[in-house]
C-alpha cells in the first residue's frame, strides 16, 4: 500500500546558459518526487517541466502533487504488469511532466521491493550500458571544434549536432569543424523546424556530403504530407520528434510513410507506459526508435536509460546532457558515461538511493 508523498524543489545551474524554444535559461527547474510504502520502502521520481515544450509550468506542480497526495492511499500489487501497477496514477489525468515522475517513482518503489531493475520489470534483455550520443548546441565554431575534440576524446562514436542558424552557410562552417575533427563519427542533425520545404530539400543536398545518419525536423509547420515529400526527394533520413508527441501523430506518420526514426522523449509523452505503447506501435512498422532525456537531473536520466535499455538496448539514445549541469548534486556514481557508454547500476530499481532529507 502507498501511503505518503514527499517532494522537494530543486534548481540546477547549467554550465552555460541554455536556449530553449528561443528563450535563454540559466537552470533547470523542476521537483523531486517520493512515494512511500506501508512498510518504509520509497521510490524517487522526476518532475520537471521543460519550458517552451511541456504545457504545464514548475509553479503548477506543487498543486498538482497536493491532489494527488489527497487520492492516498494507493492498494498495489508487486507483480502486476506495468499498465495496472501505474494505473492509480494514470486515473488522476495529469500533465506530461507529473505523469512521468510519478509512474517512475512507483515502479522504482515497486521494484525495490521485488527486488529488482526496473528495466528487467519492463521485460528488458538485461544489459549493463548503453551508448549514447554526444551533444553539441548552438554555438560559435571555435567552441564547437573544442566540444567535438572533447566528446571525441571520451569514446563518443555518434554526435547530435544543432543545425538551423540564421545563415545555413554558418551551420555548414559547424559541420566542417566537426568532420574535421571527427571523420569516422556518425552525425546526427536537429533543425528544429527551422527550413521551409523547398529550403530543406536544398539545404539537405548540401549535407549530403557530410554522411548523415539522420537530421530531426527539418521542414517548418511540418505535416505528415510534407515530411513525406522532403524524404522523398532527400538522400538524408529523417526522424521526428515534435511531431510525434502523440499515438495519433505517430499513427499518421507511420501511415504515410514519412520518417525513418522516431525520437521519444517520455518526459513529454506523458510517461512510461505511453512510451512504451508508442514504440512498440513503431517497432511494429519496422521504423526505429530513440530515447532521450529532457535536460534532466540523474533522477529524470535513470528512469529514461532503464526505459532505453527495455526498449531498444541495441540503438544509440540521447542521454548524456548531463555534464551541461554545473554541479550535477543528483550524481551517483552509476549512471556515468565511459567511452561513449552509460552505464546502469545492478541494483533494484533505479538503482539510485536519494532520500528527501538529502535535499534538506
Amino acid at each position: 500500500m502507498i501511503t505518503s508523498l514527499t517532494y522537494r524543489s530543486f534548481k540546477l545551474p547549467f554550465s552555460a546558459p541554455l536556449i530553449l524554444a528561443g528563450q535563454q535559461y540559466s537552470a533547470r527547474e523542476g521537483y523531486l518526487v517520493w512515494l512511500e510504502d506501508d512498510q518504509g520502502e520509497m521510490g524517487v521520481g522526476e518532475i520537471a517541466p521543460l519550458p517552451g515544450f511541456s504545457e504545464e509550468t514548475a509553479g503548477e506542480i506543487p498543486d498538482l502533487l497536493e491532489q494527488v497526495r489527497h487520492t492516498l492511499p494507493w492498494e498495489i500489487d508487486d507483480y502486476e504488469i506495468p499498465e495496472q501497477l501505474v494505473e492509480p496514477v494514470k486515473s488522476i489525468q495529469l500533465p506530461a511532466s507529473a505523469q512521468f515522475g510519478l509512474e517512475e517513482a512507483l515502479l522504482d518503489l515497486t521494484c525495490r521491493r521485488m527486488g529488482i531493475r526496473l528495466q528487467d520489470y519492463l521485460e528488458g534483455d538485461g544489459v549493463d550500458e548503453l551508448p549514447v550520443n554526444g551533444y553539441i548546441g548552438m554555438c560559435p565554431v571555435e567552441q564547437v571544434k573544442k566540444r567535438t575534440h572533447k566528446l571525441v576524446s571520451r569514446g563518443y562514436r555518434t554526435l547530435k549536432v544543432k543545425v538551423g542558424r540564421n545563415e545555413f552557410r554558418k551551420d555548414l562552417e559547424v559541420l566542417e569543424a566537426v568532420r574535421s575533427g571527427a571523420e569516422s563519427v556518425s552525425l546526427r542533425l536537429d533543425a528544429n523546424r527551422a527550413w521551409t520545404l523547398d529550403n530543406a530539400i536544398a539545404h539537405l543536398d548540401e549535407l549530403v556530403k557530410f554522411n548523415i545518419e539522420y537530421i530531426e525536423e527539418p521542414v517548418r509547420d511540418a505535416t505528415p504530407e510534407l515530411l513525406r515529400r522532403c524524404r522523398e526527394e532527400s538522400q538524408v533520413p529523417l526522424a521526428a520528434d515534435e511531431s510525434a508527441r502523440s499515438h495519433e501523430e505517430i499513427i499518421l506518420l507511420l501511415s504515410w510513410n514519412a520518417v525513418d526514426y522516431y525520437v521519444l522523449k517520455p518526459t513529454l509523452l506523458g510517461g512510461f507506459i505511453e512510451t512504451i505503447r508508442l514504440a512498440k506501435t513503431i517497432q511494429g512498422a519496422r521504423a526505429q526508435t530513440i530515447l532521450t532525456s529532457t535536460y534532466n537531473t540523474t533522477v529524470g536520466l535513470a528512469g529514461i536509460a532503464q526505459l532505453a535499455a527495455a526498449l531498444a538496448p541495441d540503438q544509440i539514445h540521447g542521454l548524456s546532457t548531463r555534464d551541461l549541469f554545473a554541479n550535477p548534486i543528483f550524481d551517483p556514481r552509476d549512471y556515468s558515461i565511459e567511452q561513449g557508454s552509460l552505464h546502469l547500476p545492478e541494483e533494484p530499481g533505479l538503482g539510485i538511493d536519494f532520500k528527501p532529507e538529502d535535499m534538506d
